[in-house]
């Protein structure tokens, strides 16, 4: 099992540093990573931004939602449409501040453990 995942890791490294320029951690000799520490809090940064980038796409579809909502027209299936496109960006939104705070959480503890405070 850990053999698998250090493949693994190890084929996404590479792969990121094709994509990206750079690698996201050196494996030593004995297959272990050498900057564990590092690899964390940069994965922890990788979700803090695609979080971030999750609420500019409900905004968006808040604003999709509601210009269908201004141009149904009093059709009210059209009604129901853009009210079901609000509620679904609400319900977004909700899940995009719980995955923030439980992201912030563990960044906390990890930069704790990290620095030894």
């Amino acid at each position: 099992m850990v053999e698998r995942l250090l493949i693994k890791s190890v084929q996404i490294n590479n792969t990121l540093s094709r994509i990206l320029g750079e690698s996201w951690f050196d494996i030593t000799d004995e297959g272990t990573i050498k900057d564990l520490d590092g690899l964390i809090l940069r994965f922890i940064s990788v979700v803090k931004t695609a979080i971030g980038f999750s609420g500019v796409v409900v905004v968006a579809f808040v604003v999709i939602g509601g210009v269908k909502w201004m141009t149904a027209g009093g059709d009210q299936e059209k009604v129901q449409s853009a009210q079901g496109t609000v509620t679904a960006a609400s319900v977004g939104f909700v899940i995009i501040i719980v995955a923030r705070m439980i992201v912030e959480f563990v960044w906390r503890k990890a930069t704790q453990k990290i620095l030894g405070i």
